[in-house]
């Protein structure tokens, strides 16, 4: 009987060593961020306001002039929906960031319909590069505000 105990034991653990050894194994590789393996991004996302104008108004001229592509189309959908979450990660007060998210929603929602000219929403551009740029002035006001030495308590 003793026998047959220890045998059913040898055997219960051996069957945990395979799975023990892949589970050490499977841990000691690189280290990659889950950030990093899900999200690639793409060469036309804005590295800030300026960026966003530009890339906006590259898309929007090349639709206008040559009537092209659902891929230019595309990405001008993407980099208006982008726009705000750009906003959003920046210093940018929430009086200045909600006009923003809002010219984007509507612009976002003309983009969806194809079979309108790029040029009959134009205002909506341009609404939204003025927002962008005069958001671009209050952020450097804001980072030269942080970055500012605090002023040194006077002494009395």
């Amino acid at each position: 009987m003793n026998t047959h105990l220890f045998e059913t034991f040898v055997t219960r653990k051996a069957r945990w060593l395979p799975c023990l050894f892949v589970l050490w194994i499977g841990c000691g590789g690189e280290k990659e961020s889950l950030h990093e393996l899900e999200h690639e991004i793409p060469a036309h996302w804005p590295a800030d306001f300026q960026d966003a104008i530009s890339k906006i108004e590259q898309r929007t001229e090349a639709l206008k002039s040559t009537h092209r592509g659902t891929e230019t189309r595309s990405e001008l959908v993407e980099i208006v929906g982008w726009v705000p979450e750009i906003a959003g990660d920046t210093d940018l007060p929430e009086e200045l960031w909600v006009p923003i998210y809002r010219t984007c929603e509507t612009l976002r929602r003309h983009l969806e319909k194809s079979d309108v000219e790029i040029v009959a929403y134009q205002d909506d551009f341009d609404r939204l590069a003025t927002l962008l740029r005069e958001s671009d002035v209050e952020l450097r006001k804001i980072k030269k505000q942080l970055d500012a030495p605090e002023p040194s308590p006077a002494s009395d």
